[in-house]
């Protein structure tokens, strides 16, 4: 403190004067919203004391306006010529007494939780999310809920999604699925009136050339031939999915959803109903000779293909990959698929019906390959020894007559 003179201090560049009149002890605390502010105190120590935490709360404020990100400061700007002689705090205050504060007190936990079990969305409409579906959505969050669990809704920024999406340690491959689902998230909170804004809307990742120019790897005949033998041999469970995947182009999520009622051997064909299909749009896959042959010896008039859940599968998945030495990457069934298929039949419709496609350009895009991933070209002969791999040897589980299944 700076003793001026027998009735004027000076504290944490705050002016304390002695007054005649109540309190002795009067601290000038310079204009607040416009109006001149000054209190009093009994005693010049606690009149320094005063003066000592409204030094510290300007310097915490100045901290909080140095961490604003430039969209905040420039909306700050903006709502500052828009209010006019109205402060910014009353405008904000006016604001919550009006709307909704739920966001305040909701945490992200919480708001996770709900809209795991809520419904999806697809085409602007509100659709029951699968089993798998929540699981999936579940693990994308569970790092975000990790970072910012215990923080109010409100409490999340766009700056701070941006530092958390930056991490090095992820792949742009993973960046753009965790930031897809937070942006849904903060979507689903907005559309719930938790939220006024969208935090993560604006954010933006910079674009992979390499992963849009980058092919699926196909298996070659050989690597499947060994890894359905394998899989005879280690987990015959695994076989009819195996099967569904690599011979009817089935995704790996709509194998394991497959009810053998909708496998119709004795007509040669499969519906891939809406229940299973990914995009819930029914289709019918033509039985080829070789699949008809995998398929028949575990066939039944009816229940799942796979029943014995979605961590067993991926679990008994990564066993065979080890035990074959084949990797199996995500979808390469239905990539190995496209690729022999087209090259068999030559016809970019035919290939695209039978895997579902409602826009056959999709198939060149994403699908069809031309070389297999030890560099083999995709030739006719080599579709038709793909199309010709069957089961070698005494199937582990006996087969049922034909006229038992539909």
């Amino acid at each position: 403190m700076t003793p001026q003179n027998d009735t004027k201090w000076t504290e944490s560049e705050y002016i304390i004067r002695l007054v005649n009149k109540g309190k002795p002890y009067q601290v000038d605390e310079g204009t607040v919203n416009g109006k001149r502010r000054r209190v009093r105190f009994e005693t010049l120590g606690k009149a320094r004391q005063h003066c000592r935490e409204l030094r510290a709360d300007r310097q915490n404020y100045g901290k909080a306006a140095g961490g604003l990100s430039d969209r905040d400061r420039l909306d700050a700007t903006e709502a500052r010529k828009e209010l006019g002689k109205t402060s910014i705090m009353e405008a904000v205050r006016f604001f919550l007494s009006h709307h909704t504060q739920s966001g305040d007190t909701l945490t992200i936990d919480a708001l996770c939780r709900e809209y795991i079990d809520a419904p999806g969305r697809r085409g602007g409409q509100a659709i029951a999310r699968r089993p798998l579906s929540k699981v999936y959505v579940k693990r994308r969050l569970s790092p975000f809920q990790s970072k910012f669990g215990k923080l109010p809704v409100s409490g999340v920024t766009q700056d701070a999604v941006e530092k958390w999406i930056g991490r090095k340690e992820w792949t742009g491959t993973n960046k753009r699925h965790y930031l897809a689902t937070v942006k849904a998230l903060f979507e689903y909170a907005r559309r719930k009136k938790y939220a006024a804004i969208n935090p993560a809307a604006d954010i933006e990742l910079e674009a992979n050339p390499d992963a849009a120019s980058k092919a699926p790897e196909i298996l070659s005949p050989a690597q499947v031939k060994a890894l359905m033998g394998k899989a005879m041999k280690k987990t015959p469970e695994l076989v009819p999915v195996l099967a569904v995947m690599f011979w009817a182009g089935l995704r790996p999520n709509e194998a394991v959803r497959l009810d053998w009622a909708a496998v119709h051997i004795a007509a040669e064909s499969i519906t891939v109903g809406a229940e299973v299909a990914k995009m819930r749009t029914q289709r019918h896959v033509e039985m080829t000779g070789n699949l008809r042959a995998w398929l028949m010896p575990y066939a039944a008039p009816r229940g799942p293909i796979w029943d014995k859940g979605t961590s067993t599968y991926w679990r008994q998945i990564w066993a065979l990959e080890k035990a074959s030495g084949v990797k199996l990457p995500y979808g390469a069934g239905r990539h190995a698929f496209a690729s022999y298929h087209y090259a068999l039949h030559g016809s970019q419709d035919k290939t695209a019906q039978q895997l579902g496609h409602a826009d056959a350009g999709l198939l060149l895009t994403t699908y069809k390959n031309i070389h297999t991933k030890g560099g083999q070209a995709i030739t006719k002969d080599l579709a038709g020894k793909y199309f010709n791999i069957r089961p070698e040897g005494k199937p582990e589980i006996m087969q049922i007559p034909l006229e038992a299944v539909g």
